[in-house]
């Protein structure tokens, strides 16, 4: 499916799962991978989101708890991470789930 609303990613988002284990499994499961420390392209959640997101150019989480979008049309929104991908990405970010990261 393919999401052209900031509504659609929320959702995505939240069905990654309840806790930060449940998130980590089911991005294993579909083969996303990322670095520690990154906030855009290399990040994992944004990795998980990108090629879901019709029409939507630039995603980032720069801050911290939040995902921003940028979409070919000009609108530009965010949407609040779910607690379990917050924990799940500071979790990553300190070394937990080192099968979820990118190879050097």
């Amino acid at each position: 499916m393919l999401m052209s609303q900031s509504s659609d990613v929320a959702r995505l988002l939240q069905d990654l799962g309840k806790t930060p284990a449940e998130v980590a499994s089911a991005l294993q499961v579909k083969g996303i991978q990322g670095v520690r420390n990154t906030v855009r392209a290399l990040n994992p959640i944004v990795r998980f989101v990108e090629p879901q997101a019709a029409d939507i150019w630039n995603l980032n989480i720069v801050q911290g708890n939040t995902l921003s979008m940028s979409f070919r049309d000009g609108r530009k929104r965010t949407v609040t991470l779910p607690e379990a991908v917050k924990q799940f990405l500071g979790a990553f970010n300190h070394g937990a789930y080192p099968e979820l990261e990118l190879p050097p």
